[in-house]
């Protein structure tokens, strides 16, 4: 049970991370974008 804990936490975390990077790049190109002539 506790490795499948861990497992779970582990797809969690991964979502959760995958979801701050798509955010940080969305405001990477907006910026970009914002400074393009």
């Amino acid at each position: 049970p506790a490795l499948r804990w861990k497992l779970a936490n582990l797809e969690t975390f991964q979502r959760r991370r995958l979801r701050d990077f798509t955010a940080q790049a969305d405001a990477l190109d907006a910026a970009l974008a914002e400074t393009q002539p």
